[in-house]
């Protein structure tokens, strides 16, 4: 009789701690999918709640060669093919490490008239100053500050940037952008965006 006590207390407690939590996450990704459903349908966009596999054939931006990809919308807009989608991801462990899982939402942009340097742009950290290449712009002090920019081809890069997107660039914070060729990536490191927000980020985007 103790021993079945044992066990129903110990079933209880699992689902309390386990079952529970995995239910509010399924029922809170299951409305994040609706809702973002909802906003591609009023953008005119497919959905495809799992991705959408033939993208990642030709996307060129490390990160994105592994991981899972879910509520991605897709379309043509402005002669360019657009998608935007949630990214999530694991980092290798070691020992007993086991490695850490990350979500961030991105946007993705290929196009003929896209003719771009090889290039990465992301928020600078204080280990960066040390022996990192950085692309700075004197000019623009705020965005030297705030970013770091690399890339294979350093005067063709600064020619990319010029004061206009130096200028608009400044006004971001967080944002990490990767470009090459005809495809453009950009996202918040490790951050998914809001339903609610989605516009307004792909309109920054554009």
């Amino acid at each position: 009789m103790d021993n079945l006590i044992i066990l129903l207390l110990t079933l209880v407690t699992f689902v309390l701690l386990i079952g529970v939590p995995v239910f509010f996450m399924l029922r809170h990704e299951k409305k994040r999918t609706k809702q973002l459903s909802e906003i591609s349908s009023d953008l005119k966009l497919s959905f495809y709640p799992d991705g959408k596999d033939s993208i990642f054939e030709s996307i060129s931006f490390g990160i994105f060669d592994y991981g899972n990809v879910s509520n991605m919308m897709h379309g043509e807009v402005s002669n360019a093919e657009f998608a935007i989608f949630d990214h999530k991801y694991k980092t290798s462990g070691s020992g007993d490490n086991p490695g850490s899982t990350y979500e961030q939402t991105a946007i993705y942009f290929k196009s003929t008239n896209l003719k771009l340097p090889r290039f990465t742009l992301s928020p600078e950290k204080f280990f960066h100053t040390m022996g990192s290449q950085d692309i700075d712009f004197p000019s623009h002090t705020v965005f030297s500050k705030r970013f770091l920019l690399r890339g294979e081809n350093e005067p063709r890069i600064r020619r990319f940037f010029t004061d206009k997107l130096l200028n608009f660039l400044e006004s971001q914070q967080k944002i990490t952008i990767e470009g090459g060729d005809n495809q453009l990536i950009l996202y918040r490191d490790k951050k998914r965006i809001r339903p609610e927000e989605w516009q307004s980020f792909i309109d920054q985007g554009f």
